[in-house]
């Protein structure tokens, strides 16, 4: 249901701005230019045309559908097993700013002797939008969907639904692409309605009268100065050198989940595995964010993932005789990145990923002499990754 909302909701957003734009450029560009207008009125007229040309094409290619896939393998063989890894994922963008649709699917996948063991996988789907105007992108809600399993920490299933918001902050200094996106957008003049049917150009504070024989309106002059605004956010939002930030949420979960473990139990070392019953329950997150692009070949991100109950309760096992463990429920997911651009379309990513459960899944066993033992879920988990990427 939330992500047929969040696919509505974008297509609806993209559909308005197209629309806007293009009923404005159909208006200005197929409106030819008389000869009654003197020669500067006519460069005047068709700098604007050449501005109106400049703000669709934009909204095209901001609204496309982008992606990037990804490929990486290894393995081990010796005379009795062989185990190979395959990592492989996809992620789909759509925009970036005032919204962005995010869809990215990743799956990490053993083959030991001959059989396929799915470990970790993710599927997240997250709609991105900045709320305010002019320099909007401080303050940032978001809404999310995520399926994601690790079986080395016994999560069969884990669903995910929420939202919340992300304070931003972004560097005015921006990569070589960026600084050149920038300048070019810098020479376009900013446009007002004015009286008697003109246009007031403006550069910075400089401004002029030109004619309007297209009969803009004021919200169409205002949907233009809009979209030039939202173009220097976006540009700021791809290339700003340094972004700092802050996430806040709150979802919900639903989890199926086993603990197992190694456990010296009946008087031998064994490895044990107890399921559990689907549970349900309110979590909040947070998530600093750091990413840092020095140029437009290297970028390094950590986003590190702090969850715990919404009420702030302890977790807690109770087991027969008055025994009780308790725990702080607290989940980390540290991902970090270091990504490096050979060509336009091809990349190579070095990734690694660190969980810690401080409350896993556990559970008190008796032992066929009486004793009794507690089994408790794996807590940590790391990985590291390298792969190729293929953007389109």
């Amino acid at each position: 249901m939330l992500r047929t909302t969040i696919l509505l909701l974008l297509a609806l957003c993209v559909n308005t701005t197209m629309a806007q734009i293009q009923k404005i450029a159909d208006k200005v560009l197929n409106n030819e230019l008389s000869n009654t207008f003197s020669e500067t009125e006519l460069e005047e007229l068709q700098e604007f045309n050449k501005l109106i040309t400049y703000l669709r094409d934009f909204e095209d290619q901001e609204h496309r559908l982008n992606g990037k896939a990804f490929f990486g393998i290894g393995g081990n063989e010796t005379d009795i097993s062989n185990l190979f890894k395959i990592t492989g994922g996809v992620r789909l963008v759509s925009g970036s700013y005032p919204y962005e649709l995010d869809l990215s699917a990743n799956i990490e996948n053993i083959v030991k002797n001959g059989k396929f063991e799915e470990n970790v996988s993710d599927i997240d789907i997250s709609f991105d939008y900045h709320p305010s105007s002019g320099n909007g992108l401080w303050l940032e809600n978001f809404a999310f969907l995520k399926r994601f399993s690790n079986a080395y920490l016994g999560i069969g299933q884990r669903y995910e639904a929420g939202g919340g918001v992300i304070f931003n902050f972004y560097s005015k200094k921006l990569t070589e692409k960026g600084q050149a996106i920038k300048k070019q957008l810098d020479r376009k003049p900013i446009y007002k309605v004015g009286e008697e049917n003109t246009l007031i150009k403006c550069y910075q504070d400089i401004c002029t009268k030109i004619e309007n024989p297209q009969k803009l309106s004021d919200s169409e002059v205002n949907e233009i100065s809009k979209l030039q605004r939202n173009y220097t956010n976006a540009t700021i939002k791809n290339f700003s050198k340094l972004r700092l930030g802050l996430l806040v949420g709150i979802y919900y979960e639903s989890e199926m989940a086993n603990a197992e473990n190694n456990l010296f139990f009946n008087g031998e070392e064994q490895f044990l595995s107890e399921p559990f019953d689907a549970t349900n329950i309110l979590r909040l997150e947070v998530r600093p964010t750091f990413k840092f692009r020095p140029d437009d070949i290297f970028t390094f991100k950590v986003y590190p993932y702090f969850k715990f109950p919404a009420n702030f309760k302890n977790d807690v096992v109770l087991g027969p005789d008055g025994l009780k463990d308790e725990r702080t429920d607290l989940f980390m997911d540290l991902q970090s990145s270091v990504g490096i651009n050979v060509t336009k379309s091809i990349s190579l990513s070095l990734r690694y990923r660190y969980f810690y459960d401080s409350a896993p899944k556990r559970k008190y066993l008796t032992e066929d002499n009486g004793n009794i033992t507690l089994l408790v879920g794996q807590k940590r988990h790391s990985n590291f990754t390298m792969t190729f990427n293929y953007g389109f």
